[in-house]
Formats: C-alpha cells, sequence, structure tokens
C-alpha cells in the first residue's frame, strides 16, 4: 500500500492533477475488476449448470419443488454498481492519501 502511495506521490510530483491521477488508479481497477467479473460469471454458469443443479436433481428427484441455481441479469448488475462505487470511493482515498505523502521526502529516499 504505501508504495502505491510512493507512486501516486510522484505522480504528483511529475505534475499530473489529481483527476488525472484519479483516472490512472480508477481505471486500472475497474479493468480488473470486469475481467473478475466477467470470469466468476463463467465459472458460477459452469458450476451451476454442470456441477450443482445436477446434484440437486439427483437428491430431489422429479418432485413437485424443483431447485436450481441461476444468475439473473439484475444480480450481475447490483455487483458491478457496488465494485464501481466501492472502488471510486477506494481510489478516492488513495488520492487524497497521495496528497498528503511530503514530496522532499520522498524524492529524497529515492
Amino acid at each position: 500500500m504505501s508504495n502505491r502511495t510512493n507512486e501516486l506521490a510522484l505522480y504528483r510530483a511529475l505534475g499530473y492533477k489529481t483527476k488525472h491521477i484519479f483516472y490512472i488508479i480508477f481505471t486500472e481497477h475497474i479493468i480488473l475488476a470486469l475481467i473478475s467479473i466477467f470470469i466468476g460469471i463463467i465459472f458460477a454458469f459452469l458450476l451451476g449448470n454442470l456441477l450443482i443443479n445436477p446434484y440437486i436433481y439427483s437428491l430431489l428427484g422429479n418432485t413437485i419443488m424443483e431447485m436450481t441455481v441461476k444468475i439473473t441479469i439484475g444480480e450481475i448488475s447490483t455487483v458491478i454498481l457496488m465494485i464501481i462505487l466501492l472502488l471510486f470511493i477506494v481510489c478516492k482515498t488513495a488520492v487524497k492519501r497521495s496528497e498528503k505523502t511530503d514530496l522532499t521526502v520522498l524524492l529524497r529516499e529515492r
């Protein structure tokens, strides 16, 4: 965490404005989050259809009560929105933290 703070402080020393620093780290995080969500959706779909649903069917058989595991678009949208909100807060906090770093001490350490 402190290495990342130092990196952001160096961006400031190079003349980057706060909104540019925020854009850099927010973009990095959102790309990783979207890739993770996509991989998670694929795994959830595969595990649900190939492993969990057949197991549930074998336990209950062909009864009145039907149970399946499925993912809806609403659930995916909610997760994506919550992750974007969380990333926004984390990135804003990181930028504020980098503003508090004393650049003279930071540059002297390098």
